[in-house]
């Protein structure tokens, strides 16, 4: 009998050591372990491939998600409309199929400014494509917000509230995307004002971030691809590049930091710049490589972090992360964990402290992961999924009972249905925490009651009632807790959203 006493004792003391190792913190909010998944309510895609300019491509602020879908039509068959999920529901803010234009009503490029509770997109209003707006908290719109005396296209390339900027191009010649010039406008929220950035003849892939603005340019008739910046305030434009052998892309924007990559074609090489924007013309290269690319080449900041996805030379294709904080800034590959396993990088986002990308790890199979900038760590597979299409992923963070909570959208075609898909993926907080959650798991479930009868009795490792011993007064809590947290479908309790 001793020998069953003494064995229990040191089960019970194992259990013990166990979940208090898992940590406890009563009552406070906890980032839950597990990732959560729920297809976006009301997200009507169209078939193709994900991330088009005309549907789909959803964008994530805090939870807050916004995409251009389609909806049925008697005249045109379907017309594109703006769609906004507000954390618990996906309302149409547009009405682009009550002015009805040249083509039909060609809408696309919807972005949510979070600090203005702005939702911005693209609208052929009938005779031009310009910017209309909706505010969400007000439910005021849609609204145009420019009027242009011509007929160019425009796309938004990005948005920092109150700034967005958007391209603009004169109609093709020689096929799609095939302009013989495009333009920055910087467009002005609050102000209702734009400015002109056209340094040459072709600007693009424009990024904005507080009080400045980056993109790359070429002129038409060759020449060098280089990085511009334009201050907003002072309204001054410098070029930041000017290497006459190398060819600059995908200016990365997150002040005061930025990032781009270039390539020199004498030599084969590629390389990822790093500016420290306190001075303006300060920039160096933090990685090198000689192979030659079998896939594109992305690269996003986020401050103070770098994160790309190329071919190295001596490890095969992979993701790298560059977190700057001199004297020792250092680079880590964080993906894949072991050299030369196949596979390749769909798509990549940053925002934060968090990073996010979809590996595609040959045929049909989509994983989507999610990357702790700050904290480092293997990257955490949020969810998976299986089509014959990329994956397009993007990342953002809410803050949930001081928690920082990571968030991802991702959008990928069903061949199924024949339309575009949308999710999102998060890590639930349970906020405030179950008193009887004693593995801080979200869940009170059979651990934790199996935690509460090892501790029956004096004592207060379990006590949840205040008396100095645990009793059916403690049991009673835990049972009225029981499963409450389960986050199936995900709950964020006390500070936010519940999916239906």
């Amino acid at each position: 009998m001793r020998t069953h006493k003494n064995a229990g004792a040191a089960i019970s003391f194992f259990l013990t050591i166990l979940l208090l190792t898992w940590g406890h913190l009563e009552g406070s909010p906890i980032l839950c372990s597990s990732w959560h998944t729920v297809q976006l309510p009301g997200y009507s895609g169209s078939s193709g491939w994900p991330g088009a300019t005309d549907t789909g491509a959803p964008r994530v602020t805090g939870w807050e998600v916004v995409w251009t879908g389609r909806v049925p039509n008697p005249v045109w068959g379907t017309v594109a409309e703006i769609f906004f999920f507000d954390g618990s529901s996906s309302r149409q803010l547009s009405t682009c199929q009550q002015r009805l234009g040249a083509f039909g009503g060609y809408i696309f490029d919807a972005t949510y400014i979070a600090d203005s509770n702005n939702v911005v997109w693209i609208e052929d209003d009938g005779q031009n494509y310009d910017v209309f707006g909706y505010d969400t908290a007000k439910n005021k719109g849609p609204t145009q917000l420019t009027f242009t005396a011509d007929a160019h296209l425009k796309r938004i390339s990005d948005f920092h509230d109150p700034y967005v900027v958007v391209e603009c191009m004169d109609q093709w010649i020689g096929g799609p995307w095939v302009p013989t010039y495009v333009d920055i406008h910087l467009y002005d929220v609050k102000k209702n004002k734009s400015v002109v950035l056209n340094p040459r003849t072709h600007n693009l892939g424009a990024q904005v971030s507080n009080y400045r603005v980056v993109w790359q340019a070429y002129n038409s008739f060759g020449g060098s691809m280089d990085i511009f910046l334009h201050d907003i305030l002072p309204g001054s434009t410098v070029q930041l590049t000017n290497w006459p052998t190398w060819l600059h892309y995908s200016p990365s924007l997150s002040d005061p930091y930025l990032a781009w990559w270039g390539f020199e074609p004498t030599l084969n090489q590629y390389k990822i710049f790093f500016s420290h924007l306190k001075s303006i013309l300060s920039w160096s290269d933090i990685a090198t490589s000689n192979a030659l690319q079998q896939q594109q080449l992305m690269v996003r900041v986020s401050v103070p972090h770098v994160i790309w996805a190329w071919n190295d030379d001596t490890e095969g294709y992979g993701i790298y992360h560059y977190r700057y904080s001199p004297p020792f800034s250092t680079t880590t590959r964080i993906w894949p964990m072991t050299p030369h396993e196949p596979g390749m990088c769909e798509w990549m986002d940053a925002s934060g402290s968090y990073a996010a990308f979809s590996w595609n790890k040959g045929g049909e199979m989509h994983e989507i992961y999610v990357y702790d900038l700050v904290n480092g760590g293997p990257p955490q597979l949020a969810t998976m999924h299986f089509g014959p299409s990329p994956v397009f992923v993007q990342v953002s963070s809410r803050q949930v009972g001081g928690i920082n909570a990571p968030v991802v959208v991702w959008e990928s075609y069903n061949p199924g249905s024949m339309v575009n898909e949308g999710f999102i993926s998060m890590r639930p907080v349970c906020d405030p925490q179950p008193k009887a959650d004693f593995n801080s798991d979200c869940t009170v479930d059979l651990l934790d009651y199996v935690f509460m009868c090892s501790h029956w009795g004096p004592g207060s490792a379990a006590d949840l009632t205040g008396d100095g011993r645990t009793d059916f007064a403690d049991m009673a809590i835990l049972f009225s807790e029981w499963l409450n947290c389960a986050i199936q479908p995900p709950i964020f309790r006390g500070s936010g959203a519940t999916f239906p």
